[in-house]
């Protein structure tokens, strides 16, 4: 969920170390869930309009659990991969004192996009410059991703039928990719990494974007004198592939980017109360030597199909830590 209408999640994913990191929640455990299957359509009775109902509660809910950064309530809203990136930041915010924004006045009426496969139990949503899927447990819809797209992003044509549910592509087709969810999550990691370490990717895979070019250079921070390392892999999140009309899909999917920080010789990080990143509100109060950190990122990327020479373009990217620990 977001702290502001249009900036619910930052457009760069950069992660301050420890001047301004953003710290994950009290004692929540390492991301260690086995690889899920692929979502497949299987009847639900969902409409369109029934989705489109469910994304407004869901905002509604959401915004007023933000006021409190009431994490029990969101816990109840969301599921992983995005659960973990939002309940960490708001532990973080309610314990750096933060003030979460009033919901936009226009909630109930803000355009919203829905991409609803024939009979499934999960769906895309495109809403205040966020998408999110939605996927069902039990009787209740979740969402479990949320990417932000950044400010010029290319607008997918999701294939729709004369009834507007969207065709959704079963693993099975992935061939037509060019190239499938896993690979694509695999080739982002590995660019993250390079761009980590301050080299240039010589990839071709991606188009230069806000989400490519400067979070592959951008996402790893570091202090003078410090030793800093980036380590990313594809996570075992149920990736979502839906066809784009001319071939080629928008698909969803998650990477792991994990850090490490070892302060300079003679020096060492401080967790004090009060401080303005809320550290201690999450970490033990005390000095650190080293800091390590697990976070997640959601993303939603145009891929083309199979035989194409055009890029995948990354349109929207949230990143989160969800665990950080030191000594």
């Amino acid at each position: 969920m977001m702290d502001a209408a249009s900036t619910w999640r930052r457009a760069a994913l950069v992660l301050v170390a420890i001047a301004g990191l953003v710290a994950a929640g009290c004692g929540s455990g390492s991301h260690a869930a086995a690889a899920k299957k692929p979502a497949q359509p299987t009847p639900s009775g969902l409409t369109i309009a029934h989705a489109k109902e469910i994304v407004r509660s869901y905002m509604t809910q959401e915004f007023k659990a933000n006021l409190t950064w009431d994490v029990s309530v969101q816990q109840k809203l969301e599921a992983p991969p995005q659960v973990y990136i939002d309940d960490e930041n708001w532990l973080l915010n309610k314990a750096a004192g933060k003030t979460a924004p009033p919901a936009p006045k226009n909630l109930a009426s803000a355009p919203l996009e829905i991409f609803l496969p024939r009979g499934g139990n999960f769906f895309a949503a495109f809403i205040d410059n966020a998408y999110m899927i939605f996927q069902q447990e039990g009787k209740a819809y979740v969402q479990t991703y949320s990417p932000l797209t950044y400010r010029g992003a290319p607008v997918p044509d999701v294939a729709l039928d004369k009834q507007g549910y969207a065709t959704f592509i079963l693993p099975s087709n992935y061939g037509k990719l060019k190239l499938t969810p896993t690979q694509l999550a695999q080739r982002y990691a590995a660019d993250l990494e390079t761009g980590s370490q301050g080299k240039t990717v010589a990839d071709q895979t991606f188009a230069p974007a806000p989400t490519t070019t400067q979070t592959f250079s951008g996402l790893l921070y570091r202090r003078p004198g410090e030793t800093a390392s980036l380590t990313a892999k594809p996570l075992g999140d149920t990736p979502y592939a839906f066809a784009l009309k001319g071939g080629g899909a928008l698909v969803f999917c998650c990477v792991e980017a994990d850090e490490t920080h070892i302060a300079a010789p003679g020096t060492h990080y401080v967790v004090q109360k009060g401080a303005s990143d809320g550290l201690a509100g999450v970490m033990p109060v005390g000095n650190y030597s080293k800091i390590e950190s697990q976070g997640e990122i959601t993303l939603a990327a145009i891929v083309p199909p199979a035989g194409s020479q055009a890029k995948v373009q990354v349109i929207a990217a949230d990143y989160g830590p969800i665990n950080i620990t030191g000594q």
